[in-house]
């Protein structure tokens, strides 16, 4: 698998995005820009198949759902969910199927929704049900649930009651508390339901308590609304809209930005010595077609809307994923009818340290050591991919 990278320009007008960001973040503590570095010589990940799981044409009978999640422990284990099983499907480094935590119910360990996954010091795994509401604690090894932890509480109305806040993942566990994300959408006939939705955290206590309501909070992808003459509101999600990310690292650092452009906040959660690493990167243009294909299907009404707030170029990136190392691999944009996606990993001091290539159809979820898992569709079936990785040196910049 060879790589197509595009080269960056320094001096990118990306940097005036990244500029607004850190002012967006001023508010949230004090992050300090890394100082500019040389470029360093050039590495190539090349990601080759270790096994699938979910490959029919394999004689594997592992039919998976939608939204797949992927967890990886400190010893190659998978940990699995999707949005139709109310469980977590266990794997070997190897792939072989290990046995079921959990299962659909309302009593300890059981879910009744797809739930979301962190594992924590030790290989300590939460498992978070937003349906009700709890996160369950299941020991290492053998997965006895521990405790279970009532989230009620951090569901809130906004500060104007404009806007309501409703958990959305399972960002991490630190000494501090529990981290959870948050989408605060707005309240038709209460705003101008024209801004932004937005993204944010709050930090829990082992007990589901809040301890800080709102650590971080930025735009997340637009949705739009447009009323027709009978008064009906009608509402839609802005294609290539901006979308905010919070991750939680190995060594308990939230790395946090937008996709605007390659501008990743990081610091210890609680304290403001935050600093903002930035990635000069050649913006994508939305083309004429991907524009009509973006609002054609839409009444009159929602184009009108559509159109003012449909953006020139797509975002910067679509998926951040932080490794055990501390360095961020980031999927960059493709142009139209593009079928693989460029990847960047991109090391704590801001260097772009090296580059992989892989197909559009599957996004990484987890990296540990040499191996790295993704998900995707292949031939319309939900499939887990495991990558080995290895390096190879292309020459430099």
């Amino acid at each position: 698998m060879r790589t197509h990278v595009r080269r960056t320009r320094r001096g990118s007008p990306d940097l005036l995005c990244a500029a607004v960001l850190m002012l967006v973040l001023g508010g949230c503590g004090s992050p300090q820009q890394s100082d500019p570095l040389l470029p360093v010589p050039s590495v190539e990940y090349i990601l080759t198949e270790a096994f699938r799981i979910g490959d029919e044409a394999a004689g594997d009978t592992v039919l998976f759902g939608s939204n797949i999640q992927v967890a990886q422990d400190s010893r190659g284990q998978l940990y699995i969910t999707d949005r139709q099983t109310h469980s977590i499907r266990l794997y070997s480094g190897s792939g072989e199927r290990l046995g079921t935590i959990g299962r659909s119910g309302q009593g300890p360990g059981e879910f009744s929704d797809s739930p979301e996954l962190y594992l924590g010091t030790q290989d300590t795994l939460y498992a978070m049900d937003t349906n009700s509401d709890r996160i369950t604690v299941f020991s290492p090894g053998d997965h006895v649930a521990l405790e279970t932890i009532d989230i009620s509480n951090a569901a809130s109305f906004g500060e104007d009651l404009s806007s309501f806040q409703t958990v959305a993942d399972l960002v991490g566990v630190t000494p501090e508390g529990i981290i959870v994300s948050y989408d605060n959408s707005a309240i038709p006939f209460l705003t101008d339901m024209s801004g932004p939705e937005r993204k944010g955290i709050k930090l829990l206590d082992r007990n589901g308590a809040v301890l800080a309501d709102t650590l971080y909070e930025l735009p997340d992808r637009k949705v739009v609304y447009a009323g027709n003459a009978s008064g009906v509101i009608s509402m839609s999600v802005v294609s290539f809209g901006r979308d905010a990310f919070f991750v939680l690292s190995r060594e308990h650092l939230l790395y946090y930005g937008t996709n605007e452009a390659i501008a990743v906040g990081i610091g210890k959660v609680g304290d403001p010595a935050h600093r903002t690493i930035t990635v000069p990167h050649d913006p994508v243009p939305i083309t004429a077609e991907e524009r009509r294909g973006a609002i054609e299907d839409r009444r009159a009404n929602m184009q009108v809307e559509l159109r003012k707030h449909l953006p020139e170029t797509k975002p910067a990136y679509q998926a951040l994923i932080i490794d055990n190392a501390g360095r961020m691999w980031l999927q960059l944009s493709t142009l139209q009818d593009s079928t693989d996606a460029d990847w960047i990993v991109v090391d704590p001091e801001g260097r772009t340290v090296a580059t992989t290539t892989l197909p559009l159809s599957i996004r990484l979820q987890t990296i540990a050591g040499d191996r790295a898992v993704g998900v995707g569709e292949e031939d319309g079936a939900p499939v887990v991919i495991a990558y080995a990785i290895t390096a190879t040196e292309t020459g430099g910049y």
